[in-house]
């Protein structure tokens, strides 16, 4: 069975990513399996205190990953294991995902020079938290979601469209009635008062 990879790091969101290691985690196709820089507890954004499946060592890059996953966060910055571990995906033309504020990984690996690319991020935020910008904002996309060949990236409040575009890229469903009916499961219905 194959193992897609998501990156834990502390302040990481992992609600943004959640559905995407609930759905495949009950199937037979892929299982999600997390890592992290070392295996000690990380602290979500969501307060939630977890301990990832791998560290950044445990990846054996001889074994045959579907992909990386990067939910977005706070506290981001790139250890040089982690974006070597991002240029070998992307020598491979694996998948790499990244959301909300995910996609400054991908930047400060050099990614997004060669990718178009969304992100909840603007240059605003860099200017007034007085931090270095890293992205190429020439290859940003102002849309919800987007997937330049093997890289998909979206913005936080599209968690559901990143889901579903990864979900399409790893072709998770069968057909598109399938696909649709996953979609229809998440789609809100607000015929309700109040």
């Amino acid at each position: 069975m194959q193992e897609l990879l998501i990156y834990l790091y502390d302040t990481c969101c992992l609600s943004e990513v959640s559905i995407i290691g609930w759905f495949l985690n009950h199937g037979e196709q892929v299982k999600v399996r997390s890592f992290a820089l070392q295996k000690t507890e990380i602290v979500t954004l969501e307060g939630w205190h977890i301990t990832s499946d791998y560290s950044i060592d445990d990846i054996d890059m001889n074994q045959d990953y579907l992909g990386l996953i990067f939910p977005g966060g706070v506290d981001i910055f790139l250890d040089p294991k982690l974006k070597d571990l991002i240029l070998n995906f992307d020598a491979q033309k694996k998948l790499i995902g990244a959301i909300c504020a995910g996609p400054t990984h991908l930047a400060l690996a050099g990614l997004l020079s060669k990718y178009k690319y969304t992100t909840s991020l603007n240059p605003e935020h860099f200017k007034e938290n007085k931090i270095e910008d890293p992205f190429p904002w020439d290859n940003f996309q102002s849309t919800r979601a987007f997937q330049d060949s093997h890289i998909i990236t979206s913005t936080g409040v599209a968690l559901m469209e990143f889901t579903d575009l990864v979900f399409n890229y790893l072709a998770i469903f069968d057909d598109v009635k399938e696909r649709k009916e996953f979609q229809g499961m998440f789609t809100p219905n607000w015929n309700y008062s109040f």
